[in-house]
């Protein structure tokens, strides 16, 4: 008996459920032996793999490595010698391919010639009897999404070859599979169609989002597609991690040669471990970062028998620096000159073995270097970036010092490159974190605010600082409503531990395992909110590590962010005229941007305030919208909107509430402007249902909401990929950052201290202003927000009281700064009644707020 027909929708597949086990596919001890002959030729070696939900993972290395073989275990066309392959926690190892729930695209497209596009497509559902509505309505939704829907009645033999592997896509993505697999599907294209079609597969897996594994031979392609990148040889891992790391922390020499075009320079060398390190190899010596050999002083490897890796690109002509490194330069003749367009790749030889060939290596510098063949040139080694290997195991031995940019360049931005963005991780080695403290304040308005939905008498943060054994202190915060207490207590409860005695540069891994750590309690929301606080401190370290503001450290493709005032609450007794007033400071101060409050009062009365507005700050500036949720169906949110449209706004702000998104997206349909949502949906994957629901036209994420700076990031690229701009909510001190760094970023939302609303400036030792508009990333290291703890105990709430010491408000879990043990410790956990906890904000009285709501008239 056949299975019965999967009827869900197609475009369900973006949806990805997130709760649930998020390791998808699990590779454990996979040996795979061929017999050719009477001879056992092992293909794969005790392969040990775990891959997470919505992971895009490629396996990459040399021809014979093994990436192949292992990804047809998968698949199911090969058996295991020995191992289980775990998809979704069930070992399917003995299952045959059809009983998989697993889709592959082939190098050769493996399409049927007599068969069309609509019919190659639709086959897979032939064959599991779905009926002909539902694969005609598949075969249209996904032929749309891939861009062939013009092609469906041609034959294989009448496509290009880019046509065929779209075909080739969409047989596998009709299916709905929890799996892709991808074997070398590019290797058939010209140069020209591969690199458009990495960038097609980017924007597939995003609106996809199911779990893939891709196999190449093509590192451009593992590093431009990979989430993270695993590289084979000798059918075994050699490493696997984020492509920045691969990159720029090869784990052994294999890997550090196989990664990198053109690839990178080895020479035989020595380290002489003095108090000024140095290593020498033919022709040349350079002084070494202090710390670098510092495993060397303890291990038993030789130093006068290492082999020194230095990548072309750490090479620059020192003639065109402002003044030469000392001890990091030496002459060599210029043999050969390649001009690639905005560097020049030069094959040279250290001046003192220029008659000897095996000396030759490659330095790429910039464009404007005067040097010839035959000249000589002046080079400089950014010592920073090179390597020492054992030559006895391969192991890399260096151990670096804290990222600075390559000769004080920018260092290039995941997010503005469009490179990829998940995991991006920069290890120092011996940095840990010792303390992970977590509190929470509550700060009093001077008077009410009130918004179309709701008013707010007080603001409620949580805070957390993360301390490290280096001395440096991470602070990450969240607006957290009424719940600030409860965030402080799952940082403690929930998450301290994961990240104790952890670096903080691995906020990657460490964004995981916080991320799966929490499955089984719920995450959206306050548990999102507190994985926010302590990602946003480890960027806030690993900046401050760098020296870096954390804008620069991202890689800032501007130096200053457009800011728009935000304002128009609702206040008693502020009628058209105050509302005037603050829209002309608004302009009198350079906005060219202004957000109003709507939707609290009648339609007829909020056009008069929309009206005024715009009369006010004239026709050549922005206009936004702010409704928080005004309305709850279609025809009113429509109906009130369309009245606004009048007055040329830029979009309005949640219509209705943000979990309704279906009903934004027709709320949507229905408007000529554009809609905006997001503040308060968390992970990528809330933003792919709102982007993919038709419901926004703007996402808004808030990096203290969203799953911190490593989620925002992410967010950033699934908007990119949607074409839609990023125009982040609250917080400007930390998304300033953010948007200074991200292409797709717009502006930021800024709030006047006459507007009572972001009150968290009253706890900070800095507060930015904008000039004529806009605001500049502030220079210090890392995000740049600094606590006035004196301020902080004033508002702070007593979460923790004692008998003894009402002011122990601390939660904290801390581990021994000697030693290895990373048993963290932590204060009672008893926690009080709310009445107790807060001390600080005045709460205002039901019938105050009744009579408060009733009196307001704008």
């Amino acid at each position: 008996m056949s299975e019965p027909a999967d009827t869900t929708p197609l475009n369900s597949v973006a949806s990805e459920s997130v709760d649930g086990d998020n390791v998808s596919l699990s590779l454990d001890q996979i040996v795979k032996v061929f017999d050719d002959d009477g001879e056992e030729i092992v293909a794969v070696d005790e392969v040990d793999l775990d891959i997470y939900d919505g992971e895009f993972i490629v396996l990459v290395g040399p021809s014979g490595c093994g990436k192949s073989t292992t990804l047809r275990t998968i698949a199911g066309l090969e058996t295991p010698t020995e191992g289980q392959v775990i998809i979704d926690g069930e070992d399917v190892s003995g299952q045959e391919p059809r009983e998989r729930d697993v889709a592959m695209v082939f190098q050769n497209y493996a399409l049927y010639p007599h068969k069309t596009v609509r019919e190659n497509i639709a086959f897979p559902l032939e064959i599991r009897n779905f009926s002909a509505e539902d694969i005609n309505t598949r075969v249209e939704e996904t032929t749309e999404m891939l861009g062939i829907k013009e092609l469906l009645d041609r034959r294989p033999s009448e496509l290009s070859g880019g046509q065929q592997q779209r075909v080739a896509l969409g047989r596998a993505i009709i299916r709905d599979p929890e799996l892709f697999l991808f074997d070398e599907p590019l290797s058939n294209l010209d140069a020209k169609l591969r690199i458009q079609m990495r960038t097609e597969l980017n924007k597939l897996h995003d609106r996809v989002g199911k779990t893939s594994v891709y196999v190449t031979h093509d590192q451009a392609e593992a590093m431009t597609l990979s989430d993270r990148v695993v590289v084979m040889n000798d059918g075994k891992i050699q490493q696997i991690d984020s492509p920045e790391v691969v990159y720029e922390r090869p784990a052994n020499r294999f890997v550090a040669g196989f990664i990198g075009e053109p690839p990178m320079n080895f020479f035989g060398a020595a380290v002489s471990l003095d108090d000024t390190p140095t290593v020498a190899a033919d022709g040349f010596e350079l002084g070494l970062e202090p710390g670098m050999t510092d495993t060397l002083r303890t291990s038993r490897v030789d130093t006068d028998q290492l082999e020194l890796g230095i990548r072309p690109e750490a090479f620059e002509d020192a003639d065109l620096l402002e003044s030469a490194p000392t001890g990091r330069t030496f002459q060599a003749r210029v043999m050969v000159v390649e001009p690639m367009g905005p560097y020049k790749d030069l094959a040279v030889r250290p001046l003192e073995y220029e008659t000897d060939e095996t000396t030759e290596f490659t330095a790429r510098v910039a464009n404007e270097t005067a040097a010839r063949a035959g000249d000589t040139i002046n080079l400089a080694v950014e010592t920073d970036s090179v390597h020492l290997f054992d030559t006895v195991t391969g192991e890399n031995l260096t151990v670096w010092p804290s990222f600075r940019p390559r000769f004080g360049a920018r260092e290039p931005s995941p997010v503005a490159s469009g490179g990829n963005i998940l995991a991006v991780t920069r290890i120092t080695r011996g940095m840990r974190i010792t303390d992970v403290e977590s509190f929470a304040i509550s700060i009093p308005l001077e008077e009410p605010v009130a918004f179309a939905t709701r008013e707010v008498d007080a603001r409620d943060h949580a805070i957390v600082r993360v301390h490290t054994d280096e001395g440096a202190v991470g602070v990450g915060y969240t607006l957290g409503y009424d719940a600030s207490e409860l965030i402080a207590d799952a940082v403690e409860q929930l998450l301290a531990d994961v990240v104790l005695g952890e670096n903080p540069h691995d906020t990657g891994r460490l964004w995981r395992e916080m991320f799966d750590g929490t499955v089984q309690v719920g995450r959206k929301g306050l548990l999102l909110r507190a994985i926010s606080i302590v990602d946003i401190a480890l960027w806030d370290l690993k900046a401050k590590d760098a020296g870096l503001p954390l804008s620069q450290y991202l890689g800032a493709v501007r130096e200053s962010v457009p800011a728009y005032a935000s304002g128009g609450y609702y206040r008693d007794g502020k009628g058209l005229s105050g509302l005037r007033e603050e829209m002309q400071r608004y302009v009198d101060r350079g906005h060219d941007t202004v957000k109003l409050k709507i939707g609290g009062l009648a339609p007829e009365k909020e056009v008069e305030r929309v009206r005024a507005v715009r009369e006010t700050i004239g026709d050549s500036r922005t206009l936004l919208l702010d409704a928080n949720g005004a309305w709850s169906d279609k025809q009113a949110a429509v109906s009130a909107c369309r009245r606004y449209g009048d007055y040329d706004p830029y979009f309005i702000e949640e219509p209705v509430m943000p979990d309704a998104m279906e009903l934004m997206a027709q709320v949507n349909a229905g408007l000529d402007y554009a809609v905006a949502a997001g503040e308060l949906e968390s992970t990528r994957y809330g933003f792919a249902d709102l982007l993919r629901t038709g419901a926004v036209d703007v996402v808004q994420p808030d990096a203290t909401i969203v799953g911190g700076i490593t989620e925002w990031l992410r967010v950033a690229r699934t908007a990119a990929s949607h074409d839609v701009p990023v125009v982040p909510h609250y917080n400007w001190d930390l998304h300033v950052h953010l948007v200074a760094a991200a292409e797709t970023g717009r502006m930021v939302e800024y709030f006047y201290r006459d507007q009572d609303v972001k009150v968290f400036d009253d706890v900070l030792a800095h507060t930015m202003v904008p000039q004529e508009g806009s605001l500049t990333p502030p220079d210090r290291p890392g995000h740049g927000v600094v606590l006035d703890d004196d301020r902080i105990a004033e508002f702070r709430v007593a979460r923790w009281p004692t008998a003894s010491d009402s002011s122990d408000t601390v939660v904290s879990a801390r581990i021994s700064q000697s030693g290895s043990g990373q048993t963290p410790t932590s204060n009672s956990n008893m926690c009080s009644s709310a009445s107790e906890r807060r001390h600080s904000p005045t709460r205002f009285s039901s019938p105050t707020r009744q009579r408060w709501l009733s009196t307001r008239s704008i």
